[in-house]
């Protein structure tokens, strides 16, 4: 008995472990201070910080193509951070600060890091430093947010969070002064017997003013950017905040297969390097009369957007080279 214990012990620890949860890898080793991978589509590795760190240090020798960066998974969603294009070789030192994303100060806590890698790359002593501010440098980040304006993003259309003072919108802290007032009613009587009330009330008034006068720098900073970036550019240099050359590219996509034209229908697969919120108006609306499918083996055509030609699809004609995007004929 005692011998089936030992040597279902030996055998436990005997299976290969490691440090990080990782997805996707054919080749996948770690060691006490590195990592070592190949990746040859889209894999993932899962660290064990959290929101309670705010940069990511990477170094290491890489090689190939492709791209590599970080993301945040989300009750089980990964939504993306910032990412690197990898083209060649050589040595990778580089620091991911997360409140760069545009996505960062939506977040909500409990989310974990992910290292998202995307192509034909090979790694070698890859190790991977998070790190967290000291006062000095949050109090420093936090002015910097406050001062930093809000872009457009795609839940824009329905909701703005205005700028961010410890992570939070000011406009909470509006909401929060107003809240405490009116419970200094509640408990106090009228507010116009109080003097202590009317200091409270007067100062959440001016909050509320200050609040708006900062958005509205924000709102016409947006509007000029709208302005230089989109309408006053030709159509082979409009960017609309981060829906980047989306436009202009799907305009070159309905130029060449004539779908202005009374083009037949036709399908096509789509390779994205973020799936929302491209995709989506793809398949809905801006390949009409087009259908959109899940495989490349079904489409008459296949799109790239951002991201590099997979191996299989390089020796397919190109139709449309934008950018770093593409459209290759499969059929």
């Amino acid at each position: 008995m005692k011998f089936k214990r030992l040597l279902f012990f030996l055998v436990f620890f005997a299976v290969p472990t490691f440090a990080y949860q990782q997805q996707g890898f054919p080749q996948y080793q770690e060691n006490w201070s590195a990592v070592d991978f190949v990746c040859t589509s889209q894999c993932a590795i899962l660290l064990d910080a959290g929101s309670e760190v705010d940069a990511l240090h990477v170094a290491g020798q890489l090689q190939w193509q492709g791209t590599f960066g970080y993301g945040f998974l989300v009750w089980q969603q990964v939504a993306p951070g910032g990412s690197l294009q990898i083209n060649g070789g050589g040595m990778l030192n580089t620091d991911f600060v997360f409140s760069q994303s545009p996505i960062f100060a939506q977040l909500p806590a409990g989310y974990r890091i992910v290292i998202l890698v995307n192509g034909n790359i090979q790694w070698s002593q890859v190790s991977f430093q998070t790190s967290s501010y000291s006062l000095s440098q949050r109090i420093g980040k936090w002015w910097n947010d406050f001062r930093k304006m809000e872009p457009m993003t795609p839940y824009s259309i329905n909701l703005r969070y205005g700028v961010q003072i410890l992570g939070t919108s000011i406009v909470q802290y509006g909401y929060i002064i107003f809240l405490l007032a009116a419970l200094y009613i509640l408990a106090f009587g009228k507010w116009n017997k109080h003097k202590k009330f009317r200091t409270i009330f007067f100062l959440g008034i001016g909050i509320f003013l200050f609040i708006g006068f900062r958005n509205l720098i924000t709102y016409t900073w947006i509007v000029n950017q709208w302005l230089q970036t989109y309408t006053y550019q030709t159509m082979e240099n409009k960017t609309y905040f981060d829906l980047w050359d989306y436009i202009p590219f799907t305009d070159k996509i309905r130029k060449t297969l004539g779908l202005d034209e009374g083009k037949k229908s036709c399908t096509i697969a789509i390779h994205s390097a973020q799936d929302r919120p491209f995709i989506p108006h793809w398949e809905n609306l801006y390949l009409k009369p087009c259908t959109v499918v899940l495989t490349g083996s079904e489409a008459d055509y296949v799109i790239y957007y951002k991201k590099p030609i997979s191996s299989w699809d390089l020796q397919k004609p190109v139709l449309v080279n934008f950018n770093g995007s593409y459209l290759l004929q499969n059929k």
